[in-house]
């Protein structure tokens, strides 16, 4: 079988759980399949739209260069330039079966383009972005959870989100494209090094301009195209059983649903392990440091906490939102707080053996984070925001705890549960659920690539 994974972006520039878990599963499948990767790429120094061929983690990598210079907003979901590389790809590679991952950065209407071909295609729910352009997020500009997508609401919505590079980005990018071209010197990895990467959010506290409300057409036409697309694939799978619902809401048909958790690369289960060494408690927070990820409400709550044997390790890189994580660092004066910058994936596991208990103090609609299953593997109990995909991964008192998202006196009460009693942790470890392996929720999805599974729940 010919699999052709389309995706946002992926490593090594990104390495977050849509990136990760598409590595894992694209190494898993290219075991017994040919398989290739198509995403995008900031990459200044070249064209845009330009269509380049890479190997990654020893993948085939088909990479369309996108400096979001676009024109107008529907350019976000419904780009034509982009279609016509994907077009090149389908025709080069010729794949019996696309697997949708992600379509942020590319365009919704690359599912027609595969199915023009005859080619089935599968989408995974990683998020909202289908329903909600703001990064799929389903947070408005404030932060706040969004009932849901409706075009007038939308519209005022994105009137501050900076959806398009500022005026004068293209000269600058054609100027380093030429100089690349005359001598040589590619200057993306210097620019990308000063600046950092940076999602498409505003920042947190920083006075903006009144934008302008975008159409309601345009945002009501985004909409029809979404629910034309799952009209269109061939099966829809989603993580947690809240993205499964809300696609059933959307309209995608019982038999054409699947909820299945993702798989992880499994390693031996970590033998049974002591925790809070010399009676000190080990927290940890691990992932991308960003205010919907709630790093702000862990720390004030380990300060409200005051516990005497206690630290905390924040893991990832400063990069993405630099005055975020210079807030951050300002909140946790003066108390037991390291902020340890990004791992490796393949670092992840030795981070882990580290820790006492994870927290994921996430404020979104986490759908099912990797993290949390990686923690499992570790043995390492995970204290987590009761909200989305998170309140179904971590049983509540169970193999974990948790507490209200944004309640940074709640999360609080819970750091000191676990650290008048430590033993609450080996308890916790020994009744985590495991998650699936890679190879069987491989073999799940090659099921559905055929047609030949039923929709049901594994």
């Amino acid at each position: 079988m010919k699999i052709l994974h389309a995706l946002h972006f992926f490593l090594p520039h990104h390495s977050g759980g849509t990136e990760v878990y598409t590595l894992r599963l694209a190494r898993e499948q290219a075991r017994r399949h040919q398989v290739a990767l198509f995403y995008s790429e900031k990459l200044h120094a070249h064209r845009n739209y330009e269509l380049l061929s890479r190997k990654v983690e020893g993948l085939d990598c088909r990479v369309v260069v996108n400096h979001l210079l676009y024109p107008d907003f529907r350019a976000t979901f419904d780009n034509a330039a982009i279609e016509e590389r994907f077009d090149e790809v389908l025709a080069d590679f010729r794949p019996d079966v696309v697997h949708v991952q992600h379509l942020m950065l590319l365009s919704m209407g690359l599912v027609e383009r595969a199915k023009r071909r005859g080619v089935r295609v599968v989408v995974t729910l990683h998020d909202f972005w289908l329903w909600c352009a703001r990064m799929g997020q389903l947070l408005d500009a404030s932060g706040a959870l969004c009932p849901g997508p409706e075009p007038n609401r939308c519209s005022r919505c994105l009137a501050d989100f900076p959806w398009t590079q500022k005026r004068g980005a293209e000269h600058a990018f054609k100027g380093m494209e030429l100089l690349r071209r005359a001598f040589g010197v590619d200057l993306s990895p210097l620019v990308e090094q000063v600046r950092g990467w940076r999602p498409l959010l505003p920042r947190k506290g920083r006075a903006r301009k009144p934008g302008t409300p975008l159409p309601a057409a345009t945002l009501a036409l985004r909409e029809q195209q979404a629910a034309a697309l799952l009209r269109a694939v061939d099966h829809v799978v989603s993580p947690s059983q809240m993205l499964h619902e809300r696609a059933l809401a959307a309209g995608v048909a019982a038999e054409r649903a699947t909820h299945l958790p993702h798989g992880v690369d499994l390693a031996p289960r970590a033998p049974p392990r002591g925790y809070a060494p010399g009676g000190v408690v080990r927290f940890a927070f691990l992932g991308t440091p960003a205010p919907h990820k709630g790093v702000h409400v862990l720390i004030d709550a380990f300060r409200a906490a005051n516990l005497d044997r206690a630290e905390l390790a924040i893991f990832g890189s400063a990069r993405t939102d630099p005055g975020y994580c210079a807030d951050l660092r300002r909140r946790a004066q003066g108390l037991r707080v390291r902020f340890v910058g990004a791992l490796k994936n393949s670092a992840v596991p030795a981070a882990l053996a580290e820790v006492d208990a994870l927290v994921v103090p996430s404020l979104w609609l986490e759908n099912w984070p990797l993290v949390v299953q990686e923690a499992r593997l570790a043995r390492v109990p995970v204290i987590a925001s009761r909200i989305g995909g998170l309140a179904e991964g971590v049983r509540d008192g169970v193999d974990g705890l948790h507490f209200e998202a944004g309640d940074a006196v709640g999360l609080a009460a819970a750091l000191r549960k676990v650290a008048a009693a430590p033993e609450l942790l080996a308890r916790f470890a020994a009744h985590a659920k495991m998650p699936v392996a890679m190879e069987e929720h491989a073999a799940t999805l090659e099921a559905l690539y055929r047609g030949t599974a039923d929709g049901s729940a594994p």
